[in-house]
């Protein structure tokens, strides 16, 4: 496994411990899926495998495990036959909102009829190669490297980008009478969820799709909004563009934001 795999199977032995779920009711089970991703895969074993080709060896240097680190749907595929798993089994990459993406997924998968369980999240690792290639974009935070500590500064005016991590994370979501006939620990209902695109940069959004995506995520919700997790990337340009699709959807009136 990669860092990024290894992550998201701590996170989802605990989600399967939190959840209460025995074996036999997830593993070999057609209705329990899994929808795990991964925004950035594992370039350290690309760049690894490159570097075996390259030497004396060759392609005796590579073995056999590098494309199951390095391939893009690694997380899921990882996960997938240590857990058993024998529904829907893909990975989803879409950048920062590979697992939001991920559980929206699930939802709709448990909405179509076709899961009862969707294992949703995803694993992202710590990698110089990576760290290295965002760099060179301009997008990491150089002003604090004496003061690491200072660094991570979302909304700030003296903000000068983000700060790299790796980590994992994954939830259990579940059709709720299913739930409820097991007698699960609910911790929230998913009543909303929206995706879209606003065509206009990658790296430099117009903001206009995050109006959407809001407001489609929105739709039919009948219950007040109190609190949004926000992207907050700390870059100069995205948290300004952030900022005002939330003063366009919500007015005056913005629920409390954090970006964690």
């Amino acid at each position: 496994m990669s860092d990024a795999s290894i992550y998201a199977y701590l996170s989802m032995e605990q989600a399967v411990a939190d959840a209460g779920l025995a074996p036999e009711a997830y593993q070999n089970n057609p209705r329990v899926g899994l929808i795990a991703g991964s925004g950035g895969g594992s370039p350290k074993f690309q760049v690894f495998g490159a570097d075996a080709m390259r030497s004396p060896r060759g392609l005796k240097a590579v073995g056999p495990y590098v494309v199951t680190k390095a391939m893009a749907s690694g997380v899921s595929a990882c996960l997938a036959t240590p857990f058993k798993i024998h529904g829907v089994n893909y990975s989803i990459s879409s950048a920062c909102a590979t697992s939001a993406h991920c559980i929206g997924n699930a939802v709709e998968q448990i909405q179509l009829g076709k899961q009862d369980i969707v294992f949703a999240g995803g694993g992202e690792e710590l990698c110089w190669e990576m760290a290295c290639e965002f760099d060179a974009m301009g997008a990491l935070s150089t002003k604090y490297n004496d003061t690491p500590e200072k660094a991570s500064r979302t909304y700030d005016a003296n903000r000068d980008g983000f700060v790299i991590a790796g980590g994992g994370g994954m939830v259990v979501v579940e059709e709720l009478e299913h739930a409820l006939a097991r007698g699960a620990h609910i911790y929230a209902e998913i009543v909303g969820y929206g995706a879209t695109s606003d065509g206009a940069d990658m790296v430099a959004p117009s903001g206009e799709g995050a109006v959407r995506c809001m407001q489609m995520a929105m739709h039919g919700v009948d219950t007040p909004i109190d609190y949004l997790n926000s992207h907050g990337t700390s870059t100069p340009v995205g948290d300004v563009k952030e900022l005002g699709a939330i003063r366009e959807v919500f007015g005056d009136n913005s629920p409390a934001i954090s970006a964690n």
